[in-house]
């Protein structure tokens, strides 16, 4: 793979997601919009690829003239990374930990993931044509969000989709720290990658999985509320569900002054420290960040405990499943099942009264994402 090769220009303008909707790539102005030139050399693409369903012109006038979310001529036009119903793609921290010191964001959460797919859902019911727009400097979160789609609505492997989104972006340079598919370790203060950097189509591998596996269920019918309250709540999220979890240190989430008296016997942080904004964690060096200085938020999602993924087949039973993000390397409790059979699912209550928990120590404690 040569340097050179590297900078050619995307052979497509867009690639299509199914149902109508296009993901595009390039420089956005201010209003997240395309430059003329790109929306010339889109409009044209489109126009061909909707077969004379819309013109050139009046899909290069939407996309000029009309903002995110706009609705015009059965257009309806997305921009993530500018979308506070994603959380802009970023993770905010889940109420434990302060992201503002950390200049440049992991890939989009799992919750994240799901919720647009949703959204598409929805609106590809009403609009014909759905325009997603992805700027150059979030190549990545935008890739791994159209690869979403053509992974868990289209149903393709992870190459396949990863060999589709390289039919409208290039090809990531050879050298880690150079790729722009590879996104910065959690934590990480200086926003660099490497070789260890996780890559999209790596995050795409792992929604396969989950998808084969049974994971992750029905994404339509996924509840991220729940999802996003366990989080919020332990610190805590599923890697397989009623098989794997993975957690904070119990001790420290137990101080969330969010949820008072988590764990009878251990006292929330104290008033003063009751913050509505975020405050510094002031950690030794190598030490991941703990909830001592955690950053507060004025109320959490509304959703229940129980895991947040409802499939068919586990609404019959009773039983709750939910995909799990990634998680940063020594940061997850090793889990084992206790007396319960494999059978029975815990109740809310039970997600801190029924498991055996062999914790690391506080000072490799980590976090989940």
């Amino acid at each position: 793979m040569s340097g050179a090769a590297t900078k050619a220009p995307p052979t497509e303008a867009a690639i299509h997601l199914g149902r109508g909707v296009f993901w595009h790539c390039s420089s956005l102005d201010s209003e997240y919009r395309p430059s003329t030139g790109a929306s010339l050399s889109l409009a044209a693409f489109l126009g061909n690829q909707t077969h004379g369903t819309w013109s050139a012109k009046d899909i290069g006038d939407v996309i000029q003239h009309a903002k995110q979310g706009a609705k015009a001529d059965n257009v309806r036009i997305f921009v993530p990374e500018a979308m506070e119903q994603l959380d802009n793609c970023k993770w905010d921290g889940s109420g434990h930990y302060d992201t503002s010191c950390y200049p440049k964001p992991g890939p989009p959460t799992l919750g994240q993931i799901i919720d647009f797919l949703q959204m598409l859902d929805s609106v590809v019911q009403q609009a014909k044509l759905t325009l997603v727009f992805t700027s150059t400097g979030c190549r990545a979160s935008g890739a791994l969000l159209a690869g979403a789609v053509l992974v868990l609505s289209v149903g393709l492997s992870a190459q396949e989709a990863w060999t589709e989104l390289l039919k409208a972006v290039p090809v990531p340079s050879p050298v880690a720290q150079e790729a722009w598919d590879r996104f910065p370790p959690p934590f990480s203060r200086t926003g660099q990658t490497g070789p260890s950097s996780v890559t999209v189509l790596e995050c795409l591998a792992g929604l396969e999985a989950a998808r084969d596996n049974g994971w992750l269920g029905d994404y339509s019918v996924w509840d991220s509320s729940s999802w996003r309250l366990l989080r919020n709540k332990l610190d805590a999220t599923w890697l397989i569900p009623d098989e794997i979890l993975v957690m904070g240190h119990p001790s420290i989430t137990a101080l969330n002054p969010l949820f008072p008296g988590l764990l009878p016997g251990l006292p929330s942080l104290p008033s003063s420290r009751r913050s509505t904004s975020p405050s510094s964690r002031h950690t030794r060096p190598g030490r991941s960040p703990s909830l001592h200085g955690c950053k507060s938020v004025s109320s959490p999602r509304a959703g229940g405990l129980s895991p947040s993924t409802r499939s068919p087949s586990s609404a019959r039973s009773g039983r709750k499943d939910s995909g799990g993000p990634q998680s940063p390397r020594s940061s997850c409790s090793q889990v084992r099942r206790g007396s319960r059979s494999s059978s029975q699912a815990p109740s809310s209550r039970d997600h801190l009264e029924s498991w055996d928990l062999e914790s690391d120590s506080e000072e490799t404690f980590g976090g989940t994402m």
